[in-house]
């Protein structure tokens, strides 16, 4: 079981790193191009890092409970 979510826990680690990189490059995209409709690919990069995050603690919890 500890494999498992460790396994989890790592692959969740790496998708939350490479959205939150992608989320500042949109950022800074939207920032020197002005394109307004980045605005929305950025709130939607912006849900999903949140999204990870609570997965993340959910998995560290389950974790640290075994």
């Amino acid at each position: 079981m500890q494999e498992h979510l460790r396994a989890d826990l790592e692959r969740v680690q790496r998708r939350l790193a490479v959205w939150i990189v992608l989320a500042i490059c949109l950022w800074i995209m939207k920032a020197i191009i002005g394109w307004n409709f980045l605005q929305y690919v950025i709130w939607l990069a912006a849900a999903y890092v949140v999204f990870l995050v609570g997965l993340w603690l959910y998995l560290a919890w389950q974790l640290w409970r075994y």
